[in-house]
């Protein structure tokens, strides 16, 4: 977490010089490249060693940070109050997976599902 808000200091100070060199008819395939550069992160993230996660997490950082700048006063507010709620519903939904997980329904669930789940708990 630490290399996480490490990652988007650094992109609020190398935001300012990027996104002022950004001509405004390029802003929104910009965004769309630094979210897909975020999510390839992501997915390194799950299938990288764990050596190697703090960095990661550190360069999905980067270039969310640069995407803030790039919004503009007008929609900072409402995508601001948006990750907000992202935030506290996630955390809800992870850790009733997490209860799930722990008291065996997901287990059972899994099992049911044809070709996929009896084959991994009866093989």
């Amino acid at each position: 977490m630490i290399s996480q808000i490490i990652g988007y200091a650094i992109s609020k100070y190398g935001g300012i010089k990027f996104c002022s060199e950004i001509p405004a008819k390029n802003r929104a395939i910009t965004r769309i490249w630094l979210v897909l550069f975020a999510e390839l992160a992501l997915i390194v993230y799950g299938i990288g060693p764990n050596d190697y996660k703090v960095w990661v997490i550190f360069f999905n950082a980067l270039p969310l940070g640069i995407v803030w700048y790039l919004e503009g006063r007008r929609t900072s507010e409402v995508l601001l109050a948006g990750l907000s709620c992202s935030f506290i519903i996630s955390s809800g939904v992870v850790k009733d997976f997490g209860c799930a997980v722990m008291s065996g329904v997901i287990a059972g669930w899994w099992a049911k599902i044809p070709l996929i789940g009896g084959s991994q708990l009866n093989g």
